[in-house]
């Protein structure tokens, strides 16, 4: 399993709340917000902590096939260099790549091998930030089967876990999808 999120660091300029206090209590515990106040540059800071936070939840509900809105919940535990996210008994493992553009991040329990890739997309409306992002996982998976794009399919469970097909057939291939701005982000683990 594998949980992704990216944040276009100009898109999310244009929020307004992320210095609001309230927007921080809902979101950060107490040491996350101490990571935000001491950190270099706070509002790529908050954006970092958002998507490792993210990116758990996104595979936290794989694991466990619920779905809720409690980012709170999910807190970031500070080890030297690495970050894991737990919630109660759950625990993973993140790593977050980020850069003048966007901050982009992964969560995994195993150690596994994962293939992401960041895509720039030409427009920042959902419906083309979704379709760009899907075709390039598709592109991704049809070069490792050696499968071609047209027989591929990508389908939400009821939840919005989503999976991917050739025909009718589940593939062995777990993934994670993201977009936000002006950039997309997606992530494999083959079985």
């Amino acid at each position: 399993m594998i949980g992704n999120d990216i944040v276009s660091l100009d898109f999310a300029k244009n929020s307004k709340n992320w210095k609001n206090q309230r927007f921080l209590d809902k979101l950060f515990t107490k040491t996350e917000q101490n990571v935000i106040k001491l950190a270099q540059n706070p509002f790529v800071e908050i954006w970092k902590l958002w998507s490792l936070k993210e990116s758990a939840y996104k595979l936290y509900v794989q694991r466990f096939n619920q779905r809720f809105y409690a980012p709170i919940q999910f807190e970031c535990n500070f080890f030297k260099d690495e970050v894991t996210v737990s919630k109660e008994d759950f625990l993973c493992n993140t790593k977050t790549l980020q850069n003048e553009n966007y901050v982009f991040s992964i969560a995994f329990q195993e150690t596994v091998e994962v293939y992401s890739d960041c895509i720039k997309l030409k427009y920042s409306n959902y419906k083309y930030q979704s379709a760009t992002t899907t075709l390039e996982l598709k592109k991704a998976v049809s070069k490792h089967f050696n499968i071609a794009v047209q027989h591929l399919n990508v389908c939400k469970s009821e939840i919005g876990i989503p999976k991917i097909y050739f025909y009718n057939q589940v593939l062995p291939v777990d993934i994670s999808l993201s977009h936000h701005g002006h950039y997309g982000a997606f992530s494999l683990v083959f079985k």
